[in-house]
């Protein structure tokens, strides 16, 4: 394979900038200069000289890792710059130019994945660790990276190969069966076992992807019902234009907001009413779509709403999905006490 490098860290003004170089490391050496050869795990001082920019020279830290034992399984050098961008910029260039190919996004990970360093989960798991939102989705992320599901589904593939052999063999020698009631029965419940099994592995999947995504919750209702109020006070700034004309969301606005550790993506959406307004129309549908998706629907009814029963309105556009029926103004039902 071809020797890749990238930075690991962003590249900006920091202390440490780390850059990785996996694969036949040995075009970058010239570049730099140590008073001992390099010794795998263990990390060496340098001088960086660079062969573009002569002015351009830095002390690093080098960390050589020996294949296989290394993330990739490859040969890596990673090497920690000071944090000044241009002189991470000027050594990429200097690798480049010695043939040295910039890695793809994920490319180290899926060179890991090839060289069965780990496994496909454990790679899908990198990438949610990196990005997860919440602490319960960091434990997750932590979870699958360290082999647990993969030895869980080892475990269950290890039983469904022996019922399977279980099940060949009472074939062929279907005359020395003596119980066939029994077996079959045994083999059943066997294989209900394993199903709940993998069903308890699947939710366990989905719940851990919404720790990851967060859950959807869309604040809904008719024009002028305090939707937009009550989005700015989650939101924690006056996002959405909050005034006593009705009709004045239009699109959809979101906002991820996070509490007690758990991410929740919050949607503010156009109010339901029959309009003229083109633009109010496609507000309405965008709304509509997005109730759809929704994990839990808060729905505004305000003191002004004559409707005997909001549940007749809510429940065609929602089938009484996660919906919570939420009376909003309730500085207006201490000044009107016919307030229901």
């Amino acid at each position: 394979m071809d020797t890749i490098v990238a930075p690991m860290t962003p590249v900006r003004k920091s202390g440490v900038i780390l850059v990785r170089i996996s694969g036949d490391i040995a075009p970058a050496l010239p570049f730099f200069e140590t008073e001992r050869a390099l010794k795998p795990n263990s990390p060496t001082l340098a001088l960086f000289r660079s062969h573009i920019e002569p002015l351009v020279t830095d002390k690093v830290l080098l960390t050589f890792f020996r294949s296989p034992k290394s993330y990739t399984g490859e040969d890596i050098l990673e090497i920690s710059f000071h944090g000044n961008p241009l002189i991470v910029q000027t050594a990429v260039q200097d690798f480049l130019s010695v043939g040295i190919r910039y890695a793809e996004r994920g490319e180290f990970t899926r060179r890991a994945l090839l060289n069965r360093k780990i496994t496909l989960s454990q790679a899908e798991a990198t990438e949610r660790l990196a990005v997860a939102p919440t602490p319960s989705g960091i434990q997750k992320a932590v979870s699958a990276l360290s082999g647990e599901l993969d030895n869980a589904l080892s475990l269950i593939y290890e039983k469904l190969i022996a019922l399977l052999s279980d099940i060949e063999a009472n074939i062929d020698f279907a005359e020395d069966t003596a119980d066939e009631a029994n077996i079959y029965s045994d083999y059943k419940d066997r294989l209900k076992e394993l199903r709940d099994e993998l069903k308890s592995y699947a939710d366990r999947y989905l719940a851990a992807k919404k720790a990851l995504e967060g859950e959807r919750v869309v604040i809904a209702g008719k024009v002028n019902a305090g939707k937009s109020t009550l989005f700015n006070y989650f939101a924690g700034e006056a996002t959405a234009i909050v005034t006593p004309e009705e009709g004045t969301t239009r699109d959809i606005l979101t906002r991820t907001i996070c509490l007690k550790g758990v991410e929740f993506i919050l949607t503010d959406t156009a109010g339901f009413r029959e309009t003229e307004s083109a633009a109010e129309r496609e507000g309405v549908l965008r709304a509509k779509e997005a109730l759809k998706s929704a994990d839990l629907i808060l729905w505004l009814v305000s003191p002004e709403d004559t409707a005997e029963d909001p549940a007749a309105l809510v429940t065609p556009l929602t089938d009484a999905k996660n919906t919570v029926i939420v009376g909003s103004k309730a500085d207006l039902c201490i000044e009107n006490s016919s307030c229901k």
